[in-house]
């Protein structure tokens, strides 16, 4: 993979956050029971599904910003794959309380894009 490639591919995968962790940190309360069940109904359960979301999204949006601007993104990978590893750990841990429709694929989905944000952050950089 090249370098140009492995940018294209982490400005792609960082575009994918932000309109995503951003609906989250919109509606907490909607997002919240079918991801992480119903405990998430408690305000300051969404309160911090809202704070998590906000920092995923701005993470993401660093990442992006930063492949616009052909600067480095590894450091902002870094902290894109912390959220990534976050998300999949609240993931599982519902999925241990109990079956949130969404607990199963976001874990997946979190395990796979924080594989993929350690791969591009070797090579985005060149």
């Amino acid at each position: 993979m090249t370098r140009r490639t492995a940018r294209q591919f982490t400005l792609l995968f960082a575009s994918t956050h932000v309109p995503v962790s951003a609906a989250g940190a919109a509606s907490p309360g909607t997002l919240g029971p079918v991801w992480l069940g119903r405990s998430v109904r408690d305000a300051g359960r969404r309160e911090a599904l809202r704070v998590f979301c906000i920092v995923d999204a701005l993470s993401a949006a660093a990442v992006a910003e930063a492949v616009l601007r052909e600067r480095a993104v590894a450091r902002r990978l870094a902290v894109g794959i912390g959220c990534d590893l976050t998300r999949a750990a609240l993931s599982l841990s519902a999925l241990r309380r109990g079956r949130p429709p969404l607990a199963a694929p976001v874990a997946m989905a979190s395990l796979v894009g924080a594989g993929l944000a350690a791969v591009l952050r070797r090579r985005a950089d060149g």
